[in-house]
């Protein structure tokens, strides 16, 4: 029996139930803990092991929904479905557009009742950012916001992870695979002339999330659902083979599958050792508020760079030793064109311990006086 608790990069957590305990009239579950992608083509969630066979304890009242599920095979995938849904009927009062029922005292004789099901997407608007202390001047205890330096310097060019923009005003949609470009272009002429709509298959949708998903990237990694909002509208405007019959946008679907994709991107980003994806993980956060919900760091507006990746070829240990060696290249004179460099190399390390630690503004000036200095200020 699998039941559902938490979530990680806005995905639900799944478990199997191992065993039920009544503690202090709490009921609890122990459960072996699983991971849940989502598959476009099943629409449901794969589920997969965890590779170091953790368990969990969770009360009933953590749970995501108080339904047990049962999950079923697919060739050699172990898949689940989550099964929520409503029902909404023609309500002649407002027009005959479908309202919610909450009555069955509502249907009329030879209504029309429409099912709809929730496939579990989370909540379109993410959990809010996470809120450091702002930068204050009035003592040597105050502390650096995650936003507060350096926020404008670029990393390294040869760091594949750096941004020099932010989300753009027009989303532009990418270019696809050579074929699906040609199947699209076949479809929009179709659609042109006769306006009949593409229904595309597993392998084209595939393709077109998975470019834009990379698209996406190059601006955020965490966007907001408006902003997910605007890629799937720019999608549709684009190709306008590819909008959804009965759908009142004529991409909401799109939206929705650009979230999951996200999500199942964001875990791959996170097991390549992506930082800005990383800090986010449990194993980041205190013992005591390991939530996938709980300060959760992002760019703020117009940041970019936000959390770049070290330079190619460094590590933490070889730019800490370049930030020990920058505190005596400090203190010489004439030496501001070496103390520069240096900054400029050691900018990622830096952006990481600001977002990661916020450390104390006394403690960070003692270990980046250069950073400090009248050069660096005005630059």
């Amino acid at each position: 029996m699998i039941v559902a608790y938490g979530s990680t990069s806005w995905l639900p957590e799944f478990g199997q139930i191992d065993h039920i305990f009544v503690i202090q009239e709490r009921l609890v579950f122990a459960v072996k803990r699983l991971s849940g992608l989502y598959s476009e083509h099943h629409r449901a969630f794969e589920l997969i092991a965890c590779p170091t066979k953790e368990t969990d304890l969770i009360e009933f009242s953590n749970l995501a929904d108080d339904y047990p599920l049962a999950d079923y095979f697919v060739g050699s995938l172990r898949m689940v479905t989550l099964k929520r849904h409503k029902l909404q009927f023609m309500d002649a009062d407002f027009g005959n557009e479908f309202t919610n029922l909450t009555s069955i005292s509502e249907i009329e004789d030879k209504s029309t009742i429409k099912l709809i099901f929730d496939s579990g997407l989370p909540s379109d608007t993410p959990p809010p950012p996470y809120s450091a202390p702002s930068t204050s001047r009035s003592g040597d205890d105050s502390s650096l916001s995650s936003g507060s330096v350096d926020t404008d310097i670029l990393s390294s060019p040869d760091s594949a992870a750096s941004r020099s923009s932010g989300w753009p005003v027009v989303f532009v949609v990418p270019r696809f695979p050579y074929d699906c470009e040609l199947q699209l272009e076949k479809a929009n002429a179709a659609f042109k002339a006769t306006g009949t709509l593409l229904d595309p298959d597993i392998r084209l949708k595939t393709a077109i999330l998975d470019s834009l998903a990379e698209a996406i990237v190059q601006h955020k990694v965490y966007p907001t659902d408006g902003e997910f909002e605007e890629a799937a509208e720019a999608l549709v405007s684009s190709h306008p083979c590819l909008r959804e019959p009965g759908s009142a946008t004529g991409y909401v679907g799109w939206k929705v599958s650009l979230k999951y994709k996200l999500a199942n991107y964001r875990r791959k980003l996170k097991r390549l050792g992506c930082p800005e994806v990383e800090l986010n993980s449990l194993t980041n956060k205190p013992a005591d508020k390991s939530s996938p919900a709980y300060g959760v760091k992002k760019p703020r507006k117009a940041e970019v760079n936000y959390c770049p990746s070290y330079p190619s070829g460094e590590s933490a240990e070889t730019l800490e030793k370049i930030r020990e060696a920058l505190i005596s290249e400090a203190k010489k004179r004439n030496n501001e064109d070496t103390v520069a460099a240096m900054m400029a190399k050691t900018f990622s390390h830096r952006r990481q311990e600001v977002i990661r630690d916020a450390p104390m503004i006394a403690i960070f000036k003692t270990r980046w006086p250069a950073l400090f200095s009248v050069r660096e200020v005005t630059e």
